[in-house]
């Protein structure tokens, strides 16, 4: 009876962390998040401090559809992978973050010619923003969501003015 007892106990522990934590959103160490905050702006000249802030706050949001399973073998989009590209360099302090928060290490594998992206990324991927929002995740800057442009090669159907990430046609 006292083996029953405490199965059961250790079952709705279980139940009652998992039902808390998946529905909180997940935040960085502050070690993690001030690391992200100086070193955005010294690696890429065209991020200030609060666009640095912005941008980890939303690798946070990315974070959390991965935790909880809202899309797989989706990266995140261009901006916000600027950060995930930092944290992961930091490989002791992402690691630890990694295992803590997914109970793994999630790995990026970025697209080259040898691993090209696949035709339906976009139609997989583009509606991360969307899935969050569905989750309850507050999503701030929307701007930081923008699926890229998809194109020809030669760049010539695309608005000159518009700032999102172009990448081609595979």
């Amino acid at each position: 009876m006292y083996a029953n007892m405490m199965f059961l106990f250790l079952s709705l522990s279980v139940f009652l962390i998992t039902s808390i934590v998946v529905g909180q959103r997940v935040t960085l160490p502050d070690d993690d998040r001030s690391y992200l905050i100086e070193l955005l702006p010294q690696t890429y000249k065209d991020i200030s401090a609060d666009r640095a802030q912005e941008l980890v706050y939303e690798l946070e949001n990315f974070y959390t559809g991965i935790r909880d399973n809202l899309w797989t073998d989706c990266g995140p989009p261009y901006e916000i992978d600027k950060a995930f590209h930092l944290h992961i360099i930091n490989t002791r302090m992402y690691e630890a973050f990694s295992q803590v928060t997914f109970g793994r290490f999630v790995h990026h594998s970025p697209f080259w010619s040898a691993h090209p992206a696949p035709n339906d990324l976009l139609e997989r991927c583009g509606d991360q923003m969307k899935k969050l929002r569905d989750h309850d995740v507050p999503v701030v800057y929307e701007n930081l969501w923008m699926p890229p442009i998809r194109g020809k090669c030669e760049n010539d159907f695309v608005d000159k003015d518009d700032e999102r990430p172009y990448y081609c046609d595979l």
